[in-house]
């Protein structure tokens, strides 16, 4: 319960912004595992896992806002702006590729002199042996 009606407890208030934040971060998982390639056995379970559990925490978060309807609701918004600073970071990260592609670096041969061991290799260095 409130005390002073100036907001809920800072330990509700606590419970709250964790299940928030939960919720919030597997959101964001579902959202990058659903837009990539879908891989693996056990792929589409682990996003029915993922929903399972914001399923929870949305009836958890739902329950506290019943019975403290003084939460700040305001907190509630999932992290849209996440996913348009994962689109900048995105086009960020494809601009770099692209510059890569511009000026690749020349790679020079080894210099060194064969060895009988393997075909494709050379011997750049050795250890000088004195008796």
């Amino acid at each position: 319960m409130t005390t002073n009606n100036i907001g809920p407890a800072p330990h509700i208030s606590a419970i709250h912004l964790s299940l928030v934040g939960s919720r919030n971060m597997l959101v964001s998982d579902f959202k990058v595992a659903s837009s990539g390639v879908g891989g693996g056995l056990g792929f589409s379970e682990s996003l029915k896992s993922i929903l399972k559990q914001v399923a929870e925490l949305e009836m958890q978060i739902a329950i506290l806002k019943e019975m403290h309807p003084e939460l700040d609701s305001t907190i509630e918004a999932y992290p849209d702006e996440e996913s348009s600073k994962a689109q900048k970071i995105e086009k960020a990260f494809n601009s770099v590729e692209k510059d890569k592609t511009k000026s690749e670096p020349t790679v020079k041969p080894i210099e060194g002199k064969d060895t009988s061991i393997y075909k494709d290799a050379k011997i750049i260095s050795q250890f000088s042996s004195h008796a």
